[in-house]
């Protein structure tokens, strides 16, 4: 049995202070998931948790970077052909609308794919950023926004609010 060393997450937040990652090499990465993830929906299976860690890369133990050609999709645990008898599953982040509401879609996969590009193709505090840290209340109100903007935000807010 092959060992992969490192998924996606552990890759990228790694890379952040080292060497930069070329975006020839990002692209390769995005080709050998796009290549996983067509392979998988072309047999009707659904992963339903594509996220960066699991995604697994084998790094060169010299160079510490990835060797260019082998990645693996993992974590099969929510996964399936039937998606009505799936139910709720995924990681929220990286899960689509769908799933969280229990009622998963074939092109599901997808959503968490196009999580995972804006790593891919952004660094890792641009990526984060830009996917995990939410507008603030001043943010969005320096935005000038309607009556139905402000109330649409106000439902968001109440929505996500931890008590």
């Amino acid at each position: 049995m092959e060992i992969y060393e490192e998924n996606l997450w552990q890759f990228f937040k790694r890379s952040q202070n080292q060497i930069p990652i070329s975006m020839s090499e990002r692209f390769q990465l995005f080709e050998k998931i796009w290549e996983g993830l067509n392979h998988l929906q072309n047999n009707g299976f659904y992963h339903l948790d594509i996220k960066l860690s699991n995604i697994l890369i084998k790094i060169d133990s010299i160079t510490k970077q990835w060797d260019g050609k082998n990645l693996v999709i993992s974590d099969f645990g929510i996964g399936g052909r039937d998606l009505a008898i799936l139910g709720k599953s995924g990681t929220p982040g990286f899960a689509s609308p769908e799933q969280l509401i229990g009622q998963p879609h074939k092109k599901s996969d997808n959503y968490g794919f196009g999580r995972v590009l804006v790593y891919l193709f952004c660094d890792w505090n641009t990526a984060w950023d830009s996917l995990f840290q939410p507008i603030t209340e001043a943010e969005f109100q320096a935005l000038n926004p309607t009556q139905l903007e402000l109330e649409l935000f106000q439902t968001f807010k109440n929505l996500t609010k931890v008590n």
